[in-house]
């Protein structure tokens, strides 16, 4: 028979989502840039009043002449509401692709509408094997 799945989450619509990619490239540079933008819009679930978004932006690039020139880039934001309560978690996260290692580097922020509640940052290095 036909797949079973769960009914769908009944859920109110705030806020139109939208999505965008694009590649550009610096023709003087010759950096190439891939971006993708995507916004969930907002919705509030019936069942909880809970209302959600999330936008994230993924951004990569790199010169076609040096493989050690690549990086990408993600900030992505998720808000959740409901009345006078409000959580948020903001993330940035970078790579980048140096010559003998991946650094890793990322911040992730959580706030409350009072103001931030927790916050982590981390700065890694991982040896490339290019044997």
């Amino acid at each position: 028979g036909p797949p079973e799945g769960a009914t769908p989450l009944a859920a109110e619509s705030l806020r139109e989502g939208s999505f965008a990619r694009r590649v550009t490239t610096d023709l003087t540079s010759g950096e190439t840039v891939f971006e993708r933008i995507s916004d969930s819009g907002a919705e509030r679930h019936a069942h909880t009043g809970l209302t959600v978004s999330d936008h994230n932006v993924d951004r990569f690039t790199i010169r076609a002449d040096d493989p050690a020139s690549a990086r990408g880039h993600c900030h992505w934001t998720k808000t959740y509401e409901r009345g006078d309560w409000r959580a948020e978690v903001v993330t940035d996260v970078t790579v980048e692709a140096l010559r003998d290692v991946w650094r890793i580097t990322g911040r992730l922020r959580a706030s409350d509408v009072k103001g931030e509640v927790a916050a982590v940052d981390w700065d890694e290095d991982i040896p490339r094997d290019l044997v």
